[in-house]
C-alpha cells in the first residue's frame, strides 16, 4: 500500500495528464474555429475570444498571451496551434497545475475511504452544512419566563416576612445578575445559511458513515500543508483552533443531540507531531475527546 504522500503525487500527477489532455482537446476546437475566420477577423483580441469560449483555463489563456502564441494564431489563422499541439513539453508548461484545494480534499478523503473501511466518508458540495452562531429563541423564552416568575414570586412577598422575604429577594437578584453574563448564542448546523463570516464556519468536507451507511458526524478535511511556514500556513492552523471551538460550542449548546462526532482530516509535512499534538491537547481541554477526533492519513 502506497503511504499517502506518494498517492497523493500519483493523483497530481494523473490530474495534470487529464488537465494536458483537456487543453489539447480545446485547443483543437479553437483552430477549427480560427481557421474559419476572414483575414480581418484573425485579431489576436478575436483568437483570445475563442479560447476563452472553448473553456480553455484562465491561467493558461493568460500564459498563451504572454507567451506571444496568441499573436502567431492571429498572424497564422489557427496554424501555429497544430505546431503546438504536438510539443509535449509546451503543452505540459501551458496547461494548468493539479494545486487547486478542492483536489487534495478529494484526494484525501479518497486515501481514508480506502484504508478506513469501518469508518467511510462522503464528499458533500461547498454549499452544504456548516455551523452557525446565533440566538437561540427557546433558550431566551425559557429565561424571560423564569424571570417573570421569580419576579412575581417576589411581588407577592409582603416585607413584614422579614428574613425570608430578604433571602428570596436576594436569590431574585443573584439569579438576575447571573443571567446578564449567560452566553444566548447557540451553535447550530445548517444548509445554504446566510450568516456573517465571523459567525460561522466554513461547510463541511464530508459525511462520515459506518461500514453499514448509517450516518455519524462530519467530516472537516483541512488544505493540505505543505512543508514551510508562512502567514497563510499560520491562518490555517488558526482556522483549525477556531473549528475545533465551534465543534465544543455545538455539543455545549445541543446537550440532546448526543449522537454526532466530528472528524478533523490533517495532513502535509507542514502539519507535524507537534501540531497534531497541540489539536489533540485542545480537544481534551474542551472536554469534548469523546466527539471530535483529530485524524491523519500520515
Amino acid at each position: 500500500m502506497a503511504t499517502f504522500p506518494e498517492f497523493r503525487f500519483q493523483k497530481h500527477a494523473e490530474q495534470k495528464q487529464a488537465n494536458n489532455a483537456n487543453l489539447r482537446q480545446t485547443l483543437a476546437l479553437a483552430k477549427l474555429e480560427i481557421e474559419n475566420f476572414s483575414l480581418l477577423e484573425c485579431t489576436e483580441k478575436n483568437c483570445e475570444r475563442v479560447l476563452k469560449r472553448v473553456k480553455v483555463a484562465k491561467g493558461t489563456v493568460t500564459m498563451l498571451k504572454n507567451g506571444g502564441y496568441t499573436r502567431d494564431m492571429a498572424k497564422s489563422r489557427g496554424v501555429s496551434i497544430e505546431k503546438l499541439l504536438n510539443d509535449d513539453q509546451k503543452i505540459n508548461s501551458l496547461s494548468i497545475d493539479p494545486s487547486k484545494q478542492t483536489l487534495d480534499e478529494k484526494i484525501q478523503i479518497q486515501y481514508w475511504n480506502m484504508n478506513n473501511p469501518q469508518h467511510q466518508i462522503e464528499s458533500i458540495s461547498n454549499t452544504g452544512p456548516r455551523f452557525v452562531r446565533k440566538f437561540s429563541d427557546d433558550e431566551v423564552l425559557d429565561e424571560v419566563n423564569l424571570n417573570n416568575a421569580m419576579r412575581d414570586l417576589v411581588s407577592f412577598l409582603p416585607h413584614r416576612l422579614g428574613g425570608p422575604g430578604k433571602a428570596i429577594r436576594s436569590i431574585a437578584k443573584h439569579f438576575h445578575k447571573i443571567l446578564k453574563r449567560v452566553d444566548k448564542k447557540k451553535t447550530t448546523i445548517e444548509n445554504n445559511n446566510n450568516a456573517e463570516r465571523f459567525n460561522s464556519s466554513r461547510s463541511f468536507d464530508g459525511k462520515l458513515k459506518d461500514e453499514h451507511g448509517n450516518f455519524k458526524g462530519y467530516v472537516i478535511s483541512m488544505k493540505y500543508q505543505k512543508p514551510t511556514s508562512g502567514g497563510s500556513q499560520d491562518r490555517q492552523k488558526d482556522d483549525v483552533h477556531n473549528t475545533i471551538s465551534m465543534c465544543a460550542d455545538y455539543i455545549r449548546t445541543n446537550p440532546t443531540e448526543k449522537q454526532i462526532v466530528f472528524y478533523l482530516i490533517m495532513d502535509g509535512g507542514g502539519l507535524g507531531p507537534t501540531f497534531l499534538n497541540e489539536l489533540k491537547r485542545h480537544v481534551n481541554q474542551e472536554n469534548v475527546a469523546n466527539r471530535i477526533f483529530v485524524r491523519t492519513n500520515s
